[in-house]
């Protein structure tokens, strides 16, 4: 279980679809997509959903923050963990777009949704409820408690992910570890925290909890 991506007919059908479009009606977004679409990228989000499966967590409804085009993450979140839905909530209106090009099986189903939000100064709408809330680009944002404090209504499990590798000029908000992550989001129960170093030599740092 969450050992490789689930790569069925009707996922290789939306991916082969996606990069279809994408080079044509969006071709300055290829790099982007590659960039999304290594090694690294796929084993945190493996990673992720690993741990994931250990803890006894209800995944009825899943926020994914800043979730770009969400082609790796989403099969495992639906697929092999079973959760019942997931909303990707992303800044940008072309990742977004090619999202639902890669997910177009789960967006038929009405069990992916895109939802274009700066989550770190717009509160997220009353309709939701989420059991997880996921960021796997809290270097990219503000802390988390941020968020937190937008949406204080919310209770759900936070899953993230940062990193200290700090080279990047969109990195704002690298972590030395795991434990200042957690501080960042002002986590008060730790459920799993832990690092691990990737192929790219970077290290992603991770903590699940509330």
């Amino acid at each position: 279980m969450v050992n490789y991506i689930p790569m069925g007919p009707s996922t290789i059908n939306d991916w082969a679809r996606a990069f279809d479009w994408i080079s044509r009606e969006k071709p300055w977004m290829m790099k982007r997509v590659t960039h999304a679409s290594t090694i690294s990228q796929c084993e945190s989000k493996m990673w992720l959903c690993k741990e994931m499966s250990k803890l006894n967590l209800n995944k009825d409804s899943v926020a994914i923050l800043g979730g770009w085009f969400a082609h790796i993450i989403v099969p495992f979140l639906l697929d092999d963990l079973k959760c019942g839905n997931v909303v990707n909530f992303e800044i940008d209106r072309d990742s977004k777009d090619i999202s639902y090009r890669f997910n177009n099986r789960y967006k038929q189903s009405k069990k992916y949704f895109g939802a274009e939000k700066n989550v770190m100064l717009d509160k997220i709408p009353s309709k939701y409820n989420f059991d997880i809330v996921i960021n796997t680009s809290c270097e990219h944002m503000f802390y988390m408690k941020k968020f937190r404090e937008l949406n204080y209504d919310i209770d759900p499990v936070y899953v993230l992910q940062s990193t200290d590798n700090d080279e990047y000029d969109d990195h704002i908000n690298c972590v030395e570890n795991e434990n200042e992550l957690a501080e960042q989001a002002n986590m008060s129960q730790i459920f799993f925290k832990g690092s691990k170093i990737l192929s790219n030599g970077m290290t992603r740092f991770m903590v699940i909890g509330k």
